[in-house]
């Protein structure tokens, strides 16, 4: 049997909160209340904003049940393709002239690639 999984920290807790319940893309309002409800955790700042609210419920409930199995669960949940199946634009590729969706500073996948690459020869 596997040892359980040791608790988050608070920030990470945070981060995924606010990856979820981000506002272009992420969670609405009403998907959160149905996701909670339908893991029986609380809701603990209702009227607060969705990324404040989910942070705070994943906390309550990671220290009631001192493990982040919970938390995992919500965030597989959220993530069931099912749910996504009247948002087609998660599916499209973008059209060729589209800027991607890369952030500011972050590294292209090919220059990622080659950066691997030059660290493996230099450090093995």
């Amino acid at each position: 049997m596997a040892e359980p999984q040791p608790p988050w920290s608070y920030g990470t807790l945070k981060s995924v909160a606010a990856v979820l319940a981000e506002t272009e893309n992420g969670l609405t309002g009403r998907e959160i209340d149905d996701l909670l409800a339908r893991l029986n955790m609380s809701d603990p700042l209702p009227d607060a904003t969705k990324r404040d609210r989910l942070a705070e419920a994943f906390v309550v409930r990671q220290n009631e049940d001192r493990s982040p199995k919970r938390v995992i669960t919500f965030i597989v949940a959220a993530m069931e393709p099912v749910r996504y199946r009247d948002r087609p634009e998660f599916y499209a590729a973008p059209a060729r002239g589209t800027p991607s969706r890369r952030r500011v500073g972050q590294r292209s996948t090919r220059t990622s690639r080659r950066c691997a690459r030059s660290w493996t020869r230099r450090n093995l």
